[in-house]
């Protein structure tokens, strides 16, 4: 026997809900998107749109529904599996890493978009008093 079709479109999400205690975020979102298109997600404050994004990206889990991405069923699935296949976020940041000078911060910005396996091998290039922060952490916190 075959499980339920699923939803045409590059990006469907289908009857959607997600509570927050006893608060409904979002209930029974169902939509469609199709690769290449632009489109937009409005409303007033308070109205669901960061959680749905979360949902959709894996960083909340929906109280119910279906996320249907490339025919895959990606509901469920942890944030890093849903980014790997192709879907990611990005977060607003409201300042700049004040200890950092503009060249560290582009270097950073640069190695974080490269891969994550640079890590491990970057530190023996840097020299010593480069591998912390002024405050004596490890600066790979700073990135992503």
């Amino acid at each position: 026997m075959r499980g339920p079709t699923p939803p045409e479109g590059w990006l469907a999400v289908k009857e959607i809900s997600r509570h927050f205690g006893g608060i409904l975020a979002l209930n029974r979102v169902s939509f469609q998107l199709e690769q290449g298109g632009i489109t937009s997600l409005i409303g007033p404050n308070g109205a669901g749109k960061t959680t749905l994004i979360n949902v959709i990206t894996g960083l909340y889990p929906a109280d119910q529904g279906r996320i249907h991405f490339q025919g895959e069923n990606i509901a469920g699935l942890a944030a890093h599996s849903i980014a790997a296949r192709g879907i990611g976020r990005t977060f607003q940041l409201e300042e700049l890493f004040g200890s950092l000078p503009f060249w560290k911060m582009s270097w950073w910005a640069a190695m974080c978009a490269a891969a994550p396996a640079w890590f491990p091998a970057a530190w023996p290039c840097l020299r010593p008093g480069e591998r912390r922060t002024r405050n004596g952490r490890p600066p790979w916190p700073t990135c992503g």
